[in-house]
């Protein structure tokens, strides 16, 4: 970059010394910030280790609501000296709202000191919290929550919420990341599938769509559900003239589906009359266009 005394054929000044373990940096050595971590939860009540192992596991800021309600809920006084106690031991940090480790390396440390049943309990409290605020923005990480609690089905509707979050903000790439965790974890759910292979055509990755819709139809298939079969394939047509022009693969779709529906005897006119008039469409610009007034 410019100005950089490497590239202007200067000497760069040698880097100032700073003591392995100021009062406001973490210890350089990981074993030594375990031992700095450990030694701080042997000092602090049980109140306060709590907090401070509720900080570790929340991986970032916790607004002073939350932490209380994660801790004990008590009193704002008592918290107030809950948290002035983790301060003390030079662990956490924060302000009138917020706390969290004053330094990632120290988050990190506090982490691994945590037993391993407490962090999953605490993983768990953590995601129940946050899917009690019905925020779905907040949805990936309650999923990463429950994941790291063991809790991996749980896990899948707050995947199948980010992904709505991530498609309404046009992140698609995200969305069908989130999806395909999910049907990673739940390989025999035809609606997983079916919203990843919706998620995988708005990223133009058409082939793993078709493959993720194929699967979808199979799994509806050998459950017997005929009618969320024809659905789906009237979605997939949907989703060819919405989301990619392919009137051809609209043909087919909802020639497909109205076949499913008459060889079952199924289906209302409300789901037939709009899978006729997109096949009539498909039928006029694609197919055979003589074909398209009599199926209006």
């Amino acid at each position: 970059p410019p100005g950089d005394p490497v590239r202007h054929g200067q000497r760069r000044a040698p880097p100032q010394r700073r003591a392995a373990d100021s009062p406001r940096r973490p210890p350089r050595s990981p074993a030594r910030r375990r031992q700095v971590v450990r030694a701080a939860f042997a000092e602090l009540g049980a109140t306060a280790r709590t907090l401070a192992q509720v900080a570790a596991v929340a991986g970032g800021p916790l607004t002073h609501k939350d932490a209380r309600a994660l801790v004990d809920g008590s009193s704002a006084e008592a918290f107030a000296a809950t948290v002035a106690a983790g301060v003390r031991a030079g662990l956490l940090a924060g302000d009138e709202r917020h706390l969290d480790f004053r330094h990632a390396l120290l988050r990190a440390a506090a982490y691994s000191e945590v037993p391993p049943p407490v962090r999953a309990e605490l993983h768990e409290r953590i995601a129940r919290r946050l899917i009690a605020g019905e925020d779905e923005a907040v949805a990936v990480d309650a999923a990463r929550h429950l994941r790291r609690a063991g809790l991996d089905d749980e896990a899948v509707p707050q995947l199948v919420r980010a992904a709505a979050h991530a498609s309404r903000v046009a992140a698609v790439a995200a969305a069908a990341g989130f999806l395909g965790e999910a049907a990673e974890i739940r390989p025999d759910d035809a609606s997983v599938a079916l919203a990843l292979a919706e998620a995988l055509l708005a990223c133009g990755r058409r082939a793993e769509s078709e493959a993720s819709f194929e699967r979808a139809c199979s799994l509806l298939e050998r459950r017997g559900d005929l009618l969320a079969l024809a659905r789906a394939h009237f979605r997939r047509g949907t989703l060819h003239y919405t989301l990619v022009c392919a009137p051809h693969e609209v043909r087919a779709a909802f020639g497909r589906g109205l076949e499913i529906l008459d060889a079952a005897g199924i289906g209302s006119r409300s789901e037939r009359d709009p899978a006729r008039a997109a096949l009539a469409w498909a039928e006029a610009v694609g197919g055979e266009p003589e074909r398209a007034a009599t199926l209006l």
